[in-house]
C-alpha cells in the first residue's frame, strides 16, 4: 500500500490491534513531503515478527468495497481507520527512546 497517496506530509499515530486508540499510540508514521514515509516504534521489533498494526488517515472515508476516498463535508466523519500487516526487515535505535522499523512487506487487511 502506497500511505504516500493517502497522508498528508506530518506525523501519524499507529496503533498495534487489539490495543486501546488512546492518547499512547504504538508507534508513528512520519511522512515527509516528498513522499519518503518512516515508521516510528516505541519499542524494538525484531525481524521476521509479523506485526498488525491500525492507522488513521485523515482526509478520508472508507467506502463499502473498503476502498479509500476524499471525504467531504456531507460525509459527517473525516477519517478512515485502515489495518495493515507487515513482516519487519530491520530495526534499529532511532532518537531518545525510539525505533525505526523497514518492513519487508506492508498490506492492507480488509474484512
Amino acid at each position: 500500500m502506497d500511505l504516500a497517496a493517502f497522508l498528508s506530509p506530518g506525523v501519524h499515530p499507529v496503533y498495534k490491534v487489539g490495543n486501546s486508540f488512546g492518547e499512547n499510540p504504538w508507534g508513528h508514521v512520519l511522512c515527509r513531503p516528498d513522499g519518503r514515509v518512516s515508521w516510528v516504534s516505541k519499542a524494538p521489533a525484531p525481524a521476521g515478527d509479523r506485526l498488525v498494526l491500525t492507522l488513521k488517515v485523515p482526509g478520508y472515508r472508507l467506502d463499502l468495497d473498503g476502498s479509500l476516498s476524499e471525504a467531504t463535508p456531507s460525509d459527517g466523519a473525516s477519517e478512515a481507520w485502515v489495518v495493515l500487516s507487515g513482516e519487519v526487515r530491520s530495526c534499529r535505535p532511532f532518537q531518545d527512546d525510539y525505533y525505526l522499523l523497514r518492513f519487508a512487506r506492508l498490506v492492507r487487511i480488509i474484512d
